[in-house]
């Protein structure tokens, strides 16, 4: 579980900003994942978690779901296409992955600026969201290879929730500012009167 969810001025006011990161909706989601149900990312943190050999003997790109498509380059020299070195692409190379105008594929725990990614990746889904359990991410490392959605089902909000319909699902925001400290001026008297009855002195202690 998360401690808390950071959104800056400049991401929820400039669209330019935003851009770098995705559709805001799916931003919030992305994050909501992280802080309410534990859920780790499904992008490669690391060099070594960029490609892996996967159980059939393929090299794959690590990414949710693996139908997601994209080129592989190298990232020092911006080159298309990467060297095998021990089996595996060189250090420097890196996956590309293409936004696709699809829609339902894919795990909004890998790149929720994909257009064609619109939900969680499930252990019980056609072969477009079904999570993949040897990639080296985070989710499968810290979660024993469980798909977001069999993290979230096992969550309290859900294992005791009644299933009701909701017919509108558009969140509604409310923008809390910070109200400024009051200003406090003090104002010192030191004119020949406070001489008297030694008030000048009782004020400084």
């Amino acid at each position: 579980m998360g401690e808390f969810i950071h959104l800056t001025d400049a991401f929820m006011k400039d669209d330019s900003e935003a851009e770098k990161y995705g559709p805001r909706g799916k931003v919030l989601v992305h994050e909501w994942g992280h802080y309410r149900f534990g859920l780790y990312d499904e992008y490669p943190l690391k060099d070594n978690q960029q490609f892996y050999i996967s159980s059939d003997g393929f090299i794959e790109a690590t990414r949710c779901s693996l139908e997601i498509d994209g080129d592989w380059y190298n990232s020092e020299t911006g080159n298309k296409g990467c060297d095998i070195v021990d089996d595996l692409p060189e250090k420097a190379c890196r996956f590309r992955a293409k936004s696709e105008k699809k829609s339902n594929y894919g795990s909004l725990m890998y790149k929720q600026n994909l257009e064609q990614i619109t939900e969680f990746c499930t252990d019980d889904a056609t072969k477009e969201t079904l999570h993949n359990k040897e990639a080296p991410n985070n989710q499968n490392i810290e979660c024993n290879g469980k798909s977001a959605w069999e993290v979230i089902r096992e969550n309290e909000d859900y294992k005791n929730s009644d299933r009701v319909a909701i017919d509108d699902t558009t969140p509604k925001f409310k923008f809390v500012q910070k109200k400024a400290p009051p200003k406090v001026v003090l104002a010192l008297d030191i004119s020949g009167s406070m001489n008297e009855e030694e008030k000048l002195i009782k004020l400084r202690q």
